[in-house]
């Protein structure tokens, strides 16, 4: 049997009829949720709950972090710096010319002059230390501005490719 409320019949609306009053919902004991303050209430803690559930789950705690910059090839192994043309220049230029590691009264009695005296394996780490203001180490050219990055990036792979005397 198909339940038709009064309301309904007065109208000649039929059970089936899409049609449902206002006060048949409040007969029914049917909420209006878009005008009770208490479930407004609810739903917004609900919604929140959902929310902060949400966020915990797709959090990114277990992730590791990603680099801000991506890394570089490694341009040791495309470029083959020479010390000659490439090296010797920038040690003249930083070391020598400001009259710091020469002969006669060497800075830390460290002269840099020859490519025996720059490619010293005993000095290496001391030395590529220094330049790139690495802690622990007395930053060079001292009192001065530190070497230009893309000269930095000879010097380091010339080392890293055993300091070739080309």
């Amino acid at each position: 049997m198909i339940y038709s409320p009064p309301e309904m019949k007065k109208t000649g609306k039929t059970a089936i009829s899409v049609y449902v009053s206002k006060r048949f919902i409040e007969k029914m004991n049917i909420f209006n949720p878009v005008n009770d303050p208490l479930m407004k209430k609810k739903f917004v803690v609900v919604m929140v709950f959902i929310f902060v559930t949400a966020a915990w789950f797709t959090s990114c705690k277990k992730d590791k972090a990603l680099p801000l910059t991506p890394p570089a090839f490694d341009l040791c192994d495309t470029i083959i710096y020479r010390f000659s043309n490439d090296i010797h220049p920038i040690f003249t230029q930083y070391c020598t010319d400001v009259g710091c590691h020469v002969t006669g009264n060497p800075s830390g009695n460290l002269r840099y002059e020859t490519h025996a005296e720059i490619a010293d394996p005993a000095g290496q780490a001391r030395l590529l230390g220094a330049i790139n203001h690495k802690p622990g180490f007395s930053p060079m050219p001292q009192n001065l501005p530190q070497i230009p990055d893309s000269l930095r990036v000879r010097i380091n792979c010339w080392f890293n490719n055993g300091a070739p005397n080309n």
